[in-house]
């Protein structure tokens, strides 16, 4: 309360002013406390009483003074009203909370204080909000967004030939920024009451990773990984040797802006993913659609077609290769016009001595070349995979079962075995076909125990004229059948793939080096570096 001698001063000012001019304004225009009486300070631009704990002596009315540090919003002390009675001012009740929202606002929710006029809002310090008088809540849409510090894309162990392997080194972390909310209550002029402060944070979902890959050999346009969310990514898909792809990590939560990791640039290691042995010579694909051949060469069957190859498929002194983009070209001799036009496009492409086959994207299979026992005349159905030999072809419905057509001398057209099938290879005179379990079943002549693989099971077959090899779940090779050239004694070590010829055989070793064995009088042996 006001001492008694700043009221007896302020009334006695009071009644000169009225008695020098009429009439006086307690709540007068003001700049600076020279422009008031004395006992009152400038406030807003208006002179108001000074608060209790100013003394009359502690007030500067000279021109050029200013108020002093008084916080009058903050007195609780309210103006006598008309009727002289002083009004009750509630304390504003220390409710204030600040609710985080899955959408990532804040909403603050308070209890209202009776009187007052408006609320104001403030984050940190800094007003957000003017809001009116009976409302009791505020939904902040521009607090700070949370923040996502991403992780670290790396390379893992030396290039394979059979993917990338990439992880995450460092996890991502997701955090808001902390904030503080206050509302003041404004009762009058004179009178701001602050509620508690409400610390909170803005939330965001769940942290989320999401791998990238790059659509070429840069760094411009990025695609999701279907199915990959995990530490890890394996790209199975990846381009070899000098073309690469770059990888990332995309971060990302509701209520959080996404970011992404590092870019590295990955590729799988350069090796031969498909070979092919007939008659005296050999060819192979290299992952990055090299094609390569070797052995024989009097009818140009070794002289490679530039281009881009996915499979390649020798023949009987000539070679017929299946480009990326589905056509074939062929090489060498052409004596039956077994070469297929080249605007034809196939989803497998095989060479019998002097017939070729391919199976179009409708599935049905279409034949040229020699036709003198129906080589050249397949069934119609639909076909997933087929081989052909010296006369006769046989292939794989979409159902697996297997059926053959052409030359019938050694029982390999009416003999073929009933069930399903995986794989089937038709050689000169004999034919085997992989089941789902690795099993083989062999047909057709039996000279020289062609048709006598040794138990076991295996994962890729192949017969050639007189003897067969396959690679066994181990790795291992095993073949069978005429070794008078040791075309039926194979190295050790372990196989990913293997061809057998006519008098040689060649295998791709895990590690993607190509080693034959067998006959050399042609350079059956002398593979490529």
């Amino acid at each position: 309360m006001y001492n008694g001698l700043t009221t007896l001063t302020t009334s006695l000012l009071l009644v000169a002013c009225i008695f020098a001019f009429g009439a006086c304004s307690p709540t007068q225009d003001c700049t600076t406390n020279a422009n008031c009486f004395a006992g009152e300070v400038c406030s807003q631009q208006r002179c108001v009483l000074a608060p209790a704990d100013v003394g009359f002596d502690d007030i500067d009315h000279g021109e050029d003074s200013s108020s002093p540090e008084v916080d009058v919003a903050k007195d609780v002390e309210a103006e006598v009203d008309a009727e002289g009675d002083t009004p009750t001012v509630d304390a504003f009740a220390t409710s204030l909370r600040a609710v985080p929202e899955v959408s990532g606002h804040i909403r603050l929710v308070w209890s209202e204080l009776a009187g007052a006029e408006a609320y104001h809002v403030y984050r940190n310090g800094a007003r957000i909000a003017e809001l009116d008088a009976g409302l009791d809540e505020y939904l902040d849409l521009q607090a700070p967004a949370a923040t996502i510090s991403a992780g670290e894309v790396v390379l893992v162990g030396e290039p394979s030939p059979d993917f990338v392997l990439l992880e995450q080194s460092g996890g991502a972390t997701l955090a808001g920024e902390a904030l503080r909310y206050t509302v003041h209550a404004i009762i009058a002029a004179r009178q701001e009451h602050t509620s508690n402060d409400a610390h909170t944070s803005r939330t965001a979902g769940a942290l989320t990773a999401q791998w990238q890959r790059s659509l070429g050999d840069n760094t411009d346009d990025f695609v999701d990984v279907e199915s990959a969310d995990s530490s890890r990514l394996r790209d199975f898909d990846a381009p070899a040797g000098g073309v690469g792809r770059h990888y990332r990590v995309r971060y990302s939560a509701t209520g959080a802006q996404s970011v992404h990791s590092n870019s590295v640039r990955g590729f799988k290691k350069i090796i031969v993913h498909q070979i092919s042995s007939n008659g005296h010579h050999s060819c192979a694909v290299k992952t990055n659609g090299e094609a390569l051949c070797w052995g024989l060469d009097g009818d140009g069957e070794s002289r490679v077609v530039n281009g881009q190859y996915r499979a390649i498929e020798t023949g009987w002194k000539y070679t017929c290769g299946l480009r990326t983009d589905d056509t074939v070209v062929c090489w060498g001799r052409n004596d039956y016009s077994q070469a297929p036009p080249r605007n034809l496009a196939y989803t497998h492409f095989v060479t019998g001595d002097w017939h070729t086959c391919g199976i179009e994207h409708t599935g049905s299979i279409v034949c040229r070349g020699r036709d003198d026992v129906g080589q050249a005349q397949p069934p119609e159905g639909e076909f997933i995979s087929l081989s052909a030999g010296y006369k006769h072809a046989c292939a794989i419905r979409t159902d697996k079962t297997l059926v053959c057509w052409g030359d019938n001398d050694d029982g390999i057209v009416d003999t073929a075995p009933e069930g399903e099938f995986e794989e089937v290879s038709v050689g000169s005179f004999s034919a085997c076909a992989r089941r789902a379990d690795g099993t083989l079943a062999c047909w057709g002549s039996n000279e020289s125990d062609r048709t006598a693989p040794p138990p076991g099971n295996y994962t890729q077959v192949s017969i050639g004229r007189g003897h067969g090899c396959a690679v066994r779940t181990d790795k291992t090779l095993s073949c069978w059948g005429y070794n008078f050239e040791l075309q039926a004694t194979p190295p050790a070590g372990e196989f990913r793939l293997v061809s057998s010829g006519e008098r040689h055989s060649c295998g791709v070793k895990s590690d993607g080096q190509i080693v034959c064995w067998g006959d050399n009088e042609h350079g059956q042996l002398a593979v490529p570096q």
